[in-house]
């Protein structure tokens, strides 16, 4: 298994393996985190956070086992969060849109690159990781929590997301 930054080579197959992934969770009742296919996460997405060099991929050869965004945009009011350390945006780096491939699900894929990310975000000079998921989102709180992160309480992060008006917050201090 290898983790590695997302290259534009990645962008497409990035792009489909959302959309599988989605679709999968749709057709399976499982979309915990309330992701729309073709809505979010899509291949634009993809480009975009690739453009940026924060997307990253998980792959054992040529296979797509798991991919997520690590940056210091927490895509939202993160500074009305009561979060345990007063640190600035760009102190700290966030995940977002962790995703494992459904055939892979309790190999322990989603916890090393949580880890992974942990350990990108610490060796760079950052002092934590954050990151919001849905509250009904029980397997992420739970791998989160697993990972070492600690709960600070759910909060609306003006994301204009009707269906989900409130976001729980994890972090992870260093």
């Amino acid at each position: 298994m290898q983790i590695r930054k997302a290259t534009k080579e990645d962008i497409v197959r990035l792009g489909r393996f959302y959309d599988a992934e989605v679709k999968w969770m749709d057709e399976n009742h499982c979309n915990y985190p309330l992701w729309t296919y073709q809505g979010y996460p899509t291949t634009a997405t993809v480009e975009w956070t690739v453009s940026e060099g924060t997307q990253f991929v998980c792959t054992e050869g040529e296979e797509i086992l798991g991919t997520f965004m690590l940056n210091t945009d927490p895509l939202g009011p993160y500074e009305k969060v009561p979060w345990s350390k007063a640190l600035q945006r760009g102190e700290y780096m966030i995940i977002h849109m962790l995703a494992v491939a459904h055939e892979h699900y309790g190999e322990g894929i989603a916890g090393a690159m949580t880890n992974f990310a942990v350990d990108y975000a610490k060796s760079h000079g950052f002092k934590a990781v954050r990151l919001d998921v849905v509250p009904t989102n029980t397997p992420a709180k739970k791998l989160y929590e697993t990972c070492g992160f600690r709960y600070v309480g759910d909060c609306d992060l003006e994301k204009g997301v009707e269906k989900i008006p409130l976001f729980s917050l994890f972090e992870f201090n260093f």
